[in-house]
């Protein structure tokens, strides 16, 4: 699966043909390539930092997800394929639409499962596409508020790693004399 991001500050409005086109290359991509249903996590892969099943801290993400899943959706998608600083984020943009419209179809586990993989490659975290497709299926709810809470922890242990990384150094450099 390949794996874009789009510029920060690069919308469309609320169908951004980017996004469109990545999600189109991404099924095309899954369909193309049968062995990512089957491959077992990577070796070093870390377990989630939230479990399933706390989807009800905090009970305002998990009422929106309640009430208006795709606003997740989308919004998860935004923070990790688009811009993790939610700075052009839209709470009405193309895969919070496309969810929608999966969800029409009865075939919201389409890129619920897609996106949870996207979360596991990118931050190497353990499990399976068949574990993804069973958790998109059987507990919508839970799984895009563990997803969403999972990529804002993330990404802000990123931001914290960077940080670290960037620090001046606290001792003063001391060179040797002739």
């Amino acid at each position: 699966m390949t794996h874009q991001t789009t510029q920060p500050g690069h919308s469309g409005g609320a169908i951004d043909q980017a996004d469109v086109q990545d999600w189109t290359q991404r099924i095309k991509d899954l369909l193309a390539n049968t062995q990512v249903i089957s491959a077992p996590s990577p070796s070093g892969a870390r377990s989630w930092h939230f479990r399933m099943f706390e989807c009800f801290n905090p009970i305002d993400e998990c009422l929106v997800t309640w009430c208006c899943p795709c606003v997740t959706f989308g919004k998860t998608h935004h923070r990790t394929r688009k811009d993790p600083s939610m700075t052009t984020y839209s709470p009405v943009n193309a895969s919070c639409l496309g969810y929608a419209l999966f969800r029409c179809f009865g075939c919201w586990w389409v890129p619920e499962t897609m996106q949870r993989a996207d979360i596991r490659a990118k931050y190497n975290l353990e499990g399976t596409m068949l574990e993804d497709l069973l958790r998109s299926c059987c507990c919508t709810c839970c799984n895009l508020v563990q997803m969403e809470k999972e990529s804002v922890h993330r990404e802000e242990e990123s931001k914290k790693l960077v940080a670290q990384q960037y620090q001046t150094p606290t001792h003063n450099m001391q060179y040797m004399s002739k």
